[in-house]
């Protein structure tokens, strides 16, 4: 839900024009920063860009971080389910 909010408000702030051929750029917004640059709040952008930046760096950090615990996890899964089932259809000790 908040996302479509954010894109609503988004959508709101770009504000196209009525011909394609005014100004063709506006149907197209970037970001927020930009969208907060057009309608004049160029302290509000600067912010959001540096956001944007911050945000952008720790969702990849972490993304790289977790990935190796996620692998053994499905690994030790898989063995741990494997070796069960072995062990159930042929009977063994």
């Amino acid at each position: 839900m908040l996302s479509g909010l954010a894109s609503l408000s988004l959508t709101a702030m770009a504000n196209p024009p009525l011909a394609p051929a005014e100004d063709a750029e506006s149907y197209f917004a970037s970001s927020f920063a930009w969208a907060y640059e057009r309608v004049g709040y160029g302290w509000a952008a600067e912010i959001i860009s540096v956001g944007e930046l911050v945000t952008l760096t720790v969702v990849v950090l972490v993304g790289f971080v977790a990935q190796p615990r996620l692998q053994v996890s499905v690994l030790l899964f898989t063995v741990t389910f494997h070796t069960n089932l072995a062990h159930h259809l042929t009977r063994s000790p």
